[in-house]
């Protein structure tokens, strides 16, 4: 997918791939830090379900009916409020996601799953318990 996630002093970056940003139109998806207010590892069988809408870009949503597939971009989901920012890979129901849960930010949540993203959840969670 050509995605990256950089952690910076006080920000979360994640770059996207060519194709990732021709599909959601942006390159970029930036989270302070004070923002994020939980991160949390949740399989993929019992989030993608719910995603009822693509926001903007093209490809494929409703998670219901077209499981497993790559995900980028905004989506809505099914009795949230906000807006979700997936990145994600192709897998399968077992996959385990990141979930960051944000506060005072354009989205509601960002939802991880890269096959780069081994430690993860641990490397993030590190990092916003440095917070200052």
């Amino acid at each position: 997918m050509g995605t990256r996630i950089e952690l910076g002093d006080d920000e979360l970056v994640i770059r996207l791939g060519l194709v990732a940003s021709l599909l959601t139109f942006r390159r970029t998806v930036r989270v302070p830090r004070r923002s994020i207010a939980d991160v949390r590892a949740e399989r993929r069988g019992d989030l993608e379900p719910h995603i009822e809408h693509r926001i903007s870009g093209i490809g494929p949503h409703y998670g219901w009916r077209l499981p497993n597939r790559r995900r980028v971009g905004p989506m809505l989901r099914r009795g949230a409020i906000g807006a979700e920012f997936w990145v994600v890979d192709e897998g399968s129901a077992d996959q385990e996601l990141i979930v960051c849960e944000l506060e005072g930010h354009r989205y509601a949540r960002l939802v991880i799953g890269l096959e780069s993203g081994e430690g993860l959840e641990k490397m993030l969670s590190d990092w916003i318990s440095r917070r200052g």
